[in-house]
């Protein structure tokens, strides 16, 4: 009976795909507002994903003096709000927030954000940043229908009252890329693999250590290698410096560190001395937010203040969880994402000056990203390796302090 209605409900999904593809063409050429859209979004709720217009849906859903767009249910079980943003528009980080900080009122696992086109499905484990579990994009014909309707069914009525959702995330997460690295780096699999290489070639001294790091170093890469650092940073982070046993101290590569500038929080002038050192993570009594994320975030911060020393005259603070780093000429506007990542806004600039601005540094790879809020702080997320802050970051960031342009040094 269970495998007949879920058969059942995938052939609903298969049918109303095209259906559905079509309104939303045409509502896409036309231009419709969110209130519309919102509309299309809930028709889709009843016809695809199977949930009664009446009984299971809750129209602008009451969170402390907010609104949700849809509460979805079944019976007295709320499974997941739902935030709509215009037809044709692009989900942005601050409208994820938006519908975490809702279900997290209600403690709710699973959220949904949707453009009636897309629909991004987060995972919000207790505690952490939220995941993406999975994106079905209903107008792309790249991606197959036999997908879309997988990832629907797991949203839809049966699919919530079968668990499904819940045991295709069990099982997607055995096969993670990062759980996956973490067993590579395990002890086990690391005697293994030097085992193995030892025995391919005799004679040669193999020690863990060296098959750790080549695996750290060639095999995992990119966001990879980033979410191992703030994961598990004992996987990635540098040695301690061993002359300022605990103590920051600069990983190799990186620049070394520079004496402090005098530096200060909202309302204070504390004079950074020796003997008197300025916490870049508490100014009048106020802990900035970064203070409770990952490890290796915090030490990715201190390092940057460090590097940047004299040029760096004064730290304010905005609401309790933005940072100023003020400089002679201009200021870096310091912030972590939803997922935990360090953005470092250019402050002040449009997108197209910081573009030129960073064009000067090819070598980095940084493209900058408008900032939901701020038109004049287009942000950056350099990715925080073992030797951040680079030096050629360093030098960037110096430049845009000192009030340069792009042009100056270029030509130098």
């Amino acid at each position: 009976m269970a495998r007949r209605l879920e058969v059942s409900t995938k052939d609903r999904i298969r049918k109303g795909l095209p259906r559905y593809a079509g309104i939303l063409s045409q509502a896409l050429q036309r231009g419709i507002s969110e209130e519309d859209t919102s509309t299309i979004t809930q028709s889709i709720l009843v016809d695809i994903l199977g949930y009664d217009r009446f009984q299971d849906i809750t129209g602008q859903f009451a969170v402390r003096g907010k609104w949700a767009d849809w509460a979805v249910k079944s019976g007295d079980t709320l499974h997941f709000l739902v935030e709509v943003k215009s037809l044709g528009s692009k989900l942005r980080e601050r409208d994820l927030f938006q519908v975490v900080s809702y279900s997290r009122q209600h403690n709710l696992e699973w959220a949904v954000l949707t453009t009636g086109d897309v629909w991004q499905c987060h995972r919000i484990p207790g505690g952490q940043d939220p995941e993406q579990f999975f994106e079905i994009r209903l107008l792309d014909t790249n991606q197959s229908d036999d997908e879309k309707v997988e990832y629907f069914y797991l949203l839809s009525k049966d699919g919530f009252a079968r668990d499904a959702i819940q045991e295709q995330w069990r099982r997607a997460e055995c096969f993670r890329p990062l759980a996956l690295a973490r067993i590579l780096l395990s002890d086990e699999i690391l005697r293994a693999v030097r085992r193995a290489l030892r025995r391919d070639n005799p004679g040669r001294t193999i020690d863990v250590a060296d098959v750790k790091a080549a695996i750290t170093r060639s095999v995992i890469r990119g966001d990879l290698y980033d979410s191992l650092q703030t994961e598990r940073p004992e996987v990635v982070s540098p040695k301690p410096n061993r002359r300022s046993k605990g103590q920051l101290g600069p990983a190799a590569g990186s620049v070394p560190p520079v004496p402090r500038a005098s530096l200060a929080g909202r309302g204070t002038a504390a004079e950074a001395s020796p003997t008197a050192a300025v916490d870049p993570w508490k100014t009048d009594g106020k802990a900035w937010h970064m203070k409770r994320l990952s490890e290796p975030v915090r030490v990715a911060f201190e390092r940057l203040i460090q590097a940047l020393g004299e040029h760096v005259t004064e730290i304010v603070w905005e609401q309790s969880y933005y940072v100023w780093l003020r400089g002679r000429g201009r200021n870096l506007r310091v912030h972590t994402s939803v997922k935990g990542k360090l953005e470092i806004g250019l402050h002040p600039a449009t997108e197209d000056e910081a573009t030129a601005f960073l064009r000067s540094y090819p070598g980095l790879g940084l493209t900058p990203k408008a900032q939901a809020g701020y038109k004049t702080s287009p942000f950056i997320r350099p990715p925080l390796r073992p030797t951040f802050p680079e030096q050629q970051l360093v030098t960037m960031f110096v430049h845009w302090l000192e009030g340069e342009n792009a042009a100056a040094h270029e030509d130098g």
